[in-house]
């Protein structure tokens, strides 16, 4: 059976935050997320409008999958939050999305 497209989206703002290559493809959190099990990818998009901000957005398999990954690596987010955190002016989670 098949599952619905989870998504999740995080939206950082700030200057330092877009040049680092932390967020980028290679960067600390693209790396762990690739070895996610149920992650299928995780994209870093800027706002034309507003240039400093930089929303996250985390696809999974599923809801199930993206709950068990927080429970499973629980130290790790805490670690990749706490990674960006000098980076990051603001965060806050924009949604779940399910893919129709």
């Amino acid at each position: 059976m098949s599952h619905p497209l989870g998504v999740l989206s995080h939206e950082r703002s700030g200057e330092a935050f877009r040049g680092t290559l932390r967020t980028g493809p290679e960067g600390v959190r693209a790396r762990f997320f690739r070895q996610a099990q149920g992650c299928i990818a995780t994209e870093l998009i800027r706002d034309f409008n507003e240039q400093r901000r930089y929303p996250t957005l985390d696809f999974w398999t599923s809801r199930e999958a993206y709950g068990r990954s927080r429970i499973a690596n629980a130290n790790e987010y805490h670690a990749i939050d706490q990674h960006c955190e000098a980076l990051t002016e603001q965060e806050k989670e924009l949604g779940r999305f399910e893919r129709l």
